[in-house]
């Protein structure tokens, strides 16, 4: 009898235990689900936990500044090295390095080193939660089946972060000190690591095909990819520069966009039972939005009563440039000295929703004065605290349509909503520094005076009451008109007046328009406007003369001044910047260095804050009225490819269009700029212009076409720090420049070197400190720099810098562009080091070594595209 069989024992057939064994479980499918749903919260508790330690950080400061004494301790001069002071320097040279280094992004922007870390920080997180632990039992690396599920579980968890960095009421800022708009860098960065993160899940889903119950026919795929498409085009568009050129389109498109993702990214994620990631981020939203109303209605309960005039804000026209609104203060409303509140005015706003931030001017204590009646009718310009004032730069859309308004009307509805910001706390520094720039070339912000009178009113305020430990306080506003100290006069002569002898006032206005423009930049009569008269003319004239106000006459230097400052102190400094990002640049340079061994030898501390407007840009101009014929150049070519350049005069020498523009009211008649390119193909008057308003820019000069005689003999050389010229411009400048001294140049027979040429040339008084090159063509490049170069005896001899250039073979054809190519590259060489880098000083001779020998590389590539051959 045959033994039985296991089909006979089972009584099941094959094909039975075929479909028993294909549902079996799936060994790696436990852990799969158990990764998926740990690791976004493993994500979320480091987060947290970096959170809590800065809160942790800020809190401690806090309770320290609040609890120490508020007499300042006996300041001693530097001596030897204490290690008491060991923490101080740490924290020092940490701030220095962290906040004050920047890495350029590309040409046009730079983040600091911390946000650096922070960048990449939050990346390797993200992307180590999404990514560890995801080979398979069966050895197989990143499975799909892994990381699919799990990058899309961690990164709809992190879009309540998002959320939260982007509001303008969030706890993040209340526990780290960190103002909103600060955060907002963080907001941005952290949404586009997402949203390459949301496409790692969506191709490890196309990895595992998209079938069965994630196919395209289910709704929740479908608004998957809605949602991803929609964060991908958010992130493309709040890139800085598409962001920028139309800032008030870009919010509805943000405000739309975002709405689209949170909704499709909450039904896609209920598809698998996973919407608790979504909604906490409605929840955030929404509880902005609930706490700005309520703060609306509060400080705004006039606008519900019939006929009220509580909420009648007053805007005065100090300029075509320029306004002031000035709003009564709520019952409730409280606010720091810095902060900013969110203004919607109904007659000027383009919808009821458009609301844009200004800082308030005013502090939240009573009146630096007490008032009389006949001060009553000033109150809403002074420093009190009954009203609300705002000065706001008037660029084009809302600021605009607020201009017409208020020359139309004074009296409009103003609706307020903040305050809003984190200002520094100035408490427990000897020394407060405050410096604001009105610059005229800037794509956004104001006038940067209203960020730092505040403080300095506080300041004066808080040592009436004896509670300041800062003992000098140093004030610069540099404007374009001495006359714009008229706006702030009525809250700065009576804060002037009364600030008590245990403080120091230092207020100092730089006045950087020429004085002789005849044509100031808010001169009334601007073509195109209508007639406005600035309010008030005594008041600007008496704090021009007031002996608490020195006026001087160009640009501050920032470097100097900053190096003076910290020299002379012992005690904390802080430095508070308000101004364009060329400003913050300039002073977070001078503060870059650690000065580690200076704070343990009792040197001071310093801190740094910024309020920054528009961004680091190149700006480019054209214009043209139709009147004026385009030039030619006509470039005549020798066989050996050396070339002679003809001019046709067109609009390049038609009258001088920079006061044209200015004459318009345009905001470009001439940018604000730390490195100045000037050659001899414009208007010599053009080109006196650049060099009269380029104050404290580094200036490099080709004059090719070389100009005439009698022009290099009255031109101001000693404004040139950088000279480019090549051997035959050498000589006619050194005989032009000798004849002008009594002098004949030699005669054309006689021969020099070029090491010869360039030494009697830089021995002309005209260039005493003028930084010279000398191109060579095919014999590279010749350098004389006084800072290095220049004899320190008569019996020495000067030295000089040369690098030759490539050998090439083939037949030069042509040079044409290599001049411009090798001034260009230099340009930029000399920006790497900063806006306002000194030679001998934070430029070395190796430095200049370096970037010397780029532009000669650079300029013979340009001469090969015209080379029948290659480089040797």
């Amino acid at each position: 009898m045959p033994s039985p069989t296991l089909t006979d024992v089972l009584n099941v057939v094959p094909s039975k235990i075929v479909a028993a064994a294909a549902k079996t479980p799936d060994p790696d499918r436990t852990r799969r689900v158990a990764l998926a749903h740990n690791n976004p919260i493993r994500a979320w508790y480091c987060v947290a936990a970096f959170i809590a330690l800065i809160a942790l950080f800020r809190f401690l400061a806090l309770a320290y500044r609040t609890i120490r004494p508020r007499s300042p301790k006996a300041l001693r001069p530097r001596g030897a090295i204490s290690f008491y002071r060991l923490p101080s320097a740490l924290t020092n040279s940490f701030r220095a390095l962290a906040f004050r280094t920047m890495v350029p992004i590309g040409s046009s922007y730079a983040i600091n080193v911390t946000e650096v870390f922070l960048t990449a920080a939050y990346a390797t997180l993200i992307y180590t939660w999404s990514l560890a632990h995801t080979t398979s039992l069966k050895g197989v690396k990143y499975d799909p089946k892994y990381f699919a599920n799990m990058a899309g579980n961690v990164a709809s968890a992190q879009l309540s972060l998002v959320a939260a960095l982007g509001t303008k009421n969030n706890i993040i800022s209340f526990l780290t000190g960190v103002s909103f708009e600060k955060l907002n860098y963080l907001h941005r960065m952290i949404a586009r690591v997402l949203c390459v993160l949301i496409w790692v899940h969506a191709a490890g889903r196309l990895k595992l095909k998209l079938k069965a119950g994630s196919s395209l026919e289910h709704p929740w795929v479908r608004c998957g990819i809605l949602a991803s498409t929609s964060l991908t085009l958010l992130c493309i568009l709040s890139i800085r520069p598409l962001r920028n050129r139309n800032y008030e389109v870009f919010l509805v498109i943000h405000f739309l966009a975002v709405f689209i993702t949170l909704l499709a990214g909450f039904f896609h994620a209920r598809g698998n039972l996973r919407e608790y990631y979504i909604w906490p981020a409605f929840i955030i939203w929404g509880l902005d939005r609930a706490i700005r109303v309520v703060r609306i209605v509060i400080y705004n309960a006039g606008l519900f009563k019939k006929n009220s005039t509580q909420q009648l804000g007053r805007v005065d026209v100090l300029s075509p440039h320029f306004v002031r609104i000035t709003v009564a203060r709520p019952p409730l409303m409280h606010w720091a000295p810095g902060q900013s509140a969110y203004l919607t005015v109904p007659s000027a706003s383009a919808s009821p929703f458009e609301a844009h931030p200004f800082t308030i001017s005013t502090i939240d204590v009573p009146q630096i004065l007490p008032a009389t009646n006949a001060e009553k009718d000033a109150e809403s310009r002074n420093g009190s605290s009954s009203n609300l004032t705002f000065l706001v730069r008037v660029r084009s859309g809302f600021t605009k349509r607020l201009l017409d308004a208020a020359t139309k009307e004074q009296s409009m509805k103003v609706i307020l909503d903040g305050p809003y910001s984190s200002p520094p706390r100035l408490k427990g520094f000897q020394t407060v520094v405050l410096i604001a720039v009105l610059t005229k070339f800037a794509l956004k912000g104001g006038s940067g005076v209203a960020f730092t009178l505040p403080l300095l009113l506080d300041s004066i305020h808080r040592a009436k009451i004896n509670k300041s430990d800062s003992t000098r306080v140093i004030f610069i506003w540099a404007v374009r008109d001495a006359r714009h100290v008229e706006w702030i006069s009525d809250a700065l002569l009576p804060a002037i007046t009364d600030a008590p002898s245990n403080i120091h006032l230092d207020i100092r206005v730089n006045v950087t328009a020429p004085v002789a423009d005849d044509q100031s930049w808010d001169d009334d009569t601007t073509e195109g406007d209508e007639e406005v008269k600035v309010e008030g003319g005594s008041a600007g004239a008496k704090a021009v003369k007031y002996p608490g106000i020195t006026i001087e006459q160009g640009r501050p230097d920032l470097r100097r001044f900053v190096d003076d400052e910290i020299a002379q102190s012992s005690g904390a400094i802080s430095f508070n910047v308000c101004g364009t990002p060329s400003l913050a640049n300039s002073v977070r340079s001078a503060l870059r260095s650690p000065r580690f061994l200076d704070v343990l030898r009792g040197g001071p501390t310093v801190t740094l804050h910024v309020e920054s407007y528009g961004s680091d840009k190149v700006f480019r101009a054209s214009h043209s009225d139709g009147k004026d014929p385009t030039g030619r150049a006509l470039i005549q070519i020798a066989d050996s490819g050396e070339n002679s350049i003809i001019l046709f005069p067109g609009a390049n020498h038609s009258p001088l269009h920079e006061k044209t523009w200015a004459s318009r009211g345009s905001d470009l008649a001439f940018p604000e700029c730390s490195h100045l390119l000037l050659q001899n193909e414009i208007h010599l008057e053009s080109t006196l212009y650049a060099l009269e308003n380029a104050r404290n820019a580094t200036t490099i000069y080709n004059p090719s076409p070389m100009p005439s005689s009698s022009q290099i003999k009255s031109f101001p050389w000693d404004r040139v720090d950088w000279l480019i010229v090549n051997e035959g411009e050498a000589e006619d400048l050194y005989n032009a420049l000798s004849e002008s001294h009594g002098r004949r140049g030699a005669s054309p027979a006689v021969s020099r070197s070029h090491r010869e040429l360039l030494s009697i040339l830089s021995a002309q008084p005209a260039f005493a400190t003028t930084n010279i090159i000398c191109t060579l063509g095919k014999d590279g490049v010749l350098a004389f720099i006084p800072a290095f170069h220049r004899p320190r005896t008569a019996h020495e001899a000067p030295s000089f810098m040369h690098f030759p250039a490539a050998t090439l073979q083939g037949t030069i054809r042509d040079t044409t562009g290599a001049g411009d190519c090798f001034a260009g590259y230099f340009v930029q060489g000399l920006m790497e080091f900063g806006p306002h880098a000194r030679v001998g000083r934070e430029i070395r001779e190796h430095d200049v070594a370096k970037v010397l020998k780029t532009c000669v590389q650079v300029s013979f590539i340009e001469i090969c595209l015209f080379v029948l051959g290659s480089f040797a």
